[in-house]
């Protein structure tokens, strides 16, 4: 099973699959599923089963603690980059 969060940022719906890690977006939530199946095709090269997805749509706190983490996440990752670039400068 294929997880995606879905949640309305400003105009737009983020929908993120972590299992693909992968975020694409929707102008409207009914185009939710047609977005979150056509990332999949083109990132797997597979047709999307319906059934093999699970959407959760996240809104209120539930929604802000979700973007909290995805922040945090990425500021994580971030920093790992940029230890990575300070070592490979060090080596070169």
């Amino acid at each position: 099973m294929i997880e995606a969060f879905v949640f309305q940022e400003d105009d737009m719906w983020v929908v993120d699959v972590p299992a693909l890690n992968s975020i694409t977006q929707a102008f409207t939530r009914e185009e939710v599923p047609h977005m979150l199946f056509d990332l999949y095709e083109s990132l797997t090269e597979q047709k999307a089963d319906p059934a093999n997805f699970s959407i959760k749509i996240l809104e209120g706190k539930e929604a802000q603690d979700y973007v909290r983490q995805l922040e945090k996440e990425t500021k994580e990752v971030d920093a790992i980059l940029e230890a990575l670039a300070r070592e490979e400068q060090h080596i070169a």
